[in-house]
């Protein structure tokens, strides 16, 4: 979308920049908090936190609202959550399976992760092609629902940790 709002090559280079700054600048802390509190709950928060940011980025993108500084913005908002999230995620994994199953839990989850980064661009490519960004801003807020669904239907089995907070 950067591209038909603005001319700019910097300002294109800023949207990649927007989405992986919030991972390298929060990355200890989301571990921390992965480690620290209820994982269900804080990928439950962040997911939520993403979807009302994917929202509004698409409202503002349907009423035409959308400046190069405004989308910025919103992907840099959408790389904190992802900052935020991927460490309780990918150390939820142990939760959702038994002991001897995590290595290739882990590997299977790995592997979604990078199936994601293919398949994704293509697929929001596609549907950029046939309803432009705002419908590929839907999509995307859209697709948070579907995980929170799943989510909330989820049921760690509760483990009391050997160490204190």
């Amino acid at each position: 979308m950067m591209t038909s709002i603005t001319t700019s090559a910097n300002m294109v280079a800023l949207v990649q920049a927007s989405t992986t700054l919030p991972i390298m600048v929060f990355s200890l802390v989301a571990g921390a908090v992965a480690d620290n509190f209820d994982r269900k709950r804080v990928i439950l928060v962040v997911q939520t936190f993403m979807f009302a940011v994917s929202t509004l980025l698409a409202a503002a993108a349907y009423l035409g609202l959308v400046t190069p500084w405004i989308l910025l913005t919103f992907t840099f908002l959408i790389g904190c959550g992802t900052a935020l999230g991927n460490p309780a995620w990918q150390a939820s994994v142990g939760d959702m399976v038994p002991r001897e199953d995590v290595p290739g839990a882990v590997s299977l989850n790995s592997m979604g992760f990078n199936l994601t980064r293919r398949v994704g661009p293509a697929i929001g490519g596609a549907i950029v092609a046939f309803g432009g960004a705002a419908a590929a801003f839907t999509a995307n807020a859209a697709s948070y629902i579907v995980l929170m669904a799943a989510l909330l239907r989820w049921k760690p089995a509760h483990q009391a940790g050997p160490l204190l907070r």
